[in-house]
């Protein structure tokens, strides 16, 4: 059973994106985010036509696996560092496709 932190972090960025219209998002793809603060709980992030899941447990059939702190979460979505520069300062570890990561970025 996930812990009442992560599922109330689950649900804050539900809200966020509930609603809107997303842009080039792909026709399918997950990753498994790994957030420090959180860990060893993970969520994931599934993108399935247009709709996209967030929930707070470990997803068997991933594109892609993520590990970030929040600090690093919340500078991507204020737009204060982009994925690219949180990669290449090791602020954000992938270890598969990176793309998801990129279009959710651009649609925050």
């Amino acid at each position: 059973m996930p812990s009442k932190d992560i599922c109330n972090f689950c649900d804050k960025v539900r809200s966020t994106i509930n609603g809107r219209r997303l842009i080039g998002l792909p026709t399918y793809g997950a990753i498994e985010v790994h957030i420090k603060e959180f860990s060893p709980e993970p969520l994931y992030i599934e993108v399935k036509n247009g709709n996209v899941s967030i929930q707070p447990y470990e997803y068997n059939n991933k594109d892609a696996t993520i590990t970030l702190d929040i600090q690093t979460l919340y500078d991507i979505y204020e737009r204060r560092v982009s994925v690219n520069d949180a990669l290449n300062n090791n602020r954000v570890i992938i270890d598969g496709d990176a793309e998801i990561l990129h279009c959710l970025q651009r649609n925050l």
